[in-house]
């Protein structure tokens, strides 16, 4: 199982669900929990899936569903770390909401755990999430942990940093 959380906050619905069906494009959707994060306290955010079809039948697709609303708006990281707290699973995946997956990489969630299993890794850094700052996060963040890949290497070259 792997625990996806996603915080949001006036996402438009295209967004959200081009984020939704690049999650069920994988080859372990039924496997994945999602876990979101709503941010915008002036947005019913259940209304909003539970009034679309497309929603419902994306919904269906996946182990579990949990919808979280924040009581007040404190920005993405607080409503990671809610996520976070509500994490169950051995595996997180943070995505933002108006983010996809490649849709060519339908079985980037068994990579990713395939590596972490074979090489005990803390952790794995995908190409866009360190906003490109990936040498202030290596230096900054990746000393306090044991081992961790690049992904972006990894498809490129097979390459361990």
């Amino acid at each position: 199982m792997i625990d996806v959380i996603i915080p949001f906050y006036r996402t438009p619905k295209k967004y959200f669900l081009n984020c939704l069906k690049s999650l069920q494009n994988q080859t372990i959707h039924n496997q994945l929990n999602i876990i979101l994060i709503n941010d915008d306290v002036n947005r019913n955010c259940i209304d909003l899936f539970l009034s679309e079809p497309e929603f419902i039948e994306i919904i269906k697709t996946f182990h579990s569903f949990n919808i979280i609303c924040n009581n007040s708006n404190k920005g993405p990281g607080y409503s990671r770390n809610v996520g976070i707290k509500q994490s169950k699973s051995p595996y997180i995946w943070f995505m933002d909401s108006d983010d996809i997956i490649p849709f060519e990489n339908t079985d980037i969630f068994e990579l990713c755990v395939g590596l972490c299993e074979s090489n005990g890794l803390d952790f794995i850094i995908t190409k866009d999430s360190y906003d490109g700052k990936y040498e202030y996060f290596r230096n900054t963040y990746c000393k306090k942990f044991r081992k961790f890949y690049y992904l972006w290497d990894i498809y490129a070259s097979n390459t361990h940093l």
